[in-house]
């Protein structure tokens, strides 16, 4: 990373500190106020001179229907352009929030043991001062889910929609209900639950989903012209 990058990003490191330490109760927020906690890290995020966002369409909106598709305070895609919206999503929110938190994640881990090389682990994690929801946040960004146990659902094939995965996602919360709010994000208890869960559910239903999709046919391609073609070797 080039040292002006480097120095830009630890400047911001310091902005987002109390965000950050603002999301430990992230696991009982409702959907409203989880969204807002993304959405000012990504609104920081883009301060940075490297981060390029294009003006169109609104970033606030895409973000909206990739993290919160049922909600209805922003404005949707119309059926053509949810390709485009898609593309902005993952080149967009995905590339920079997983640099963005990689060189964060670096520094707090070099705060937290000055002057040592070695491995990281997730066990290293609590040094950090970090609450778990930070973690978290490149997942979210990566499976456009609000829920972090409904994104390692979808990351680990227990489900085949973030539908299915939030309305599971429930089940983890009701059986540790005891936990804190911060704990309850601790990524070896969810990933704990998951792999009991993979173990109850036969493989053809945790990975497959349905067996039969219904679709419909927009256009014929009957007088499509096709060209023949044959493999040439590069020289």
């Amino acid at each position: 990373m080039p040292a002006r990058s480097a120095i830009q990003l630890s400047g911001l490191f310091e902005q987002l500190r109390p965000h950050f330490e603002a999301g430990r109760p992230y696991a009982t927020w409702n959907s409203g106020e989880r969204f807002e906690y993304v959405r000012t890290f990504f609104d920081l995020v883009r301060t940075l001179p490297r981060v390029r966002v294009p003006d169109a369409p609104e970033w606030q909106d895409v973000l909206a229907w990739w993290l919160w598709p049922d909600n209805d305070r922003y404005s949707k895609p119309e059926p053509k352009n949810v390709w485009k919206w898609h593309k902005f999503s993952s080149t967009t929110f995905g590339y920079y929030t997983n640099w963005v938190l990689g060189g964060m994640i670096a520094l707090a881990t070099e705060e937290a043991n000055p002057g040592q090389l070695s491995e990281w682990s997730l066990g290293d994690w609590p040094k950090t001062g970090l609450p778990w929801i930070v973690f978290w946040l490149k997942e979210l960004m990566l499976w456009g889910a609000l829920e972090p146990v409904a994104s390692d659902l979808l990351a680990r094939g227990v489900t085949a929609t973030r539908a299915a995965a939030q309305r599971q996602a429930q089940s983890y919360y009701r059986q540790w209900a005891g936990l804190s709010a911060n704990d309850l994000l601790n990524p070896s208890a969810v990933r704990n639950w998951v792999d009991e869960l993979r173990e109850q559910q036969p493989m053809s239903e945790v990975v497959f989903g349905p067996g039969d999709i219904k679709v419909e046919l927009l256009r014929h391609l009957n007088n499509s012209v096709s060209h023949p073609c044959a493999p040439s070797r590069h020289r």
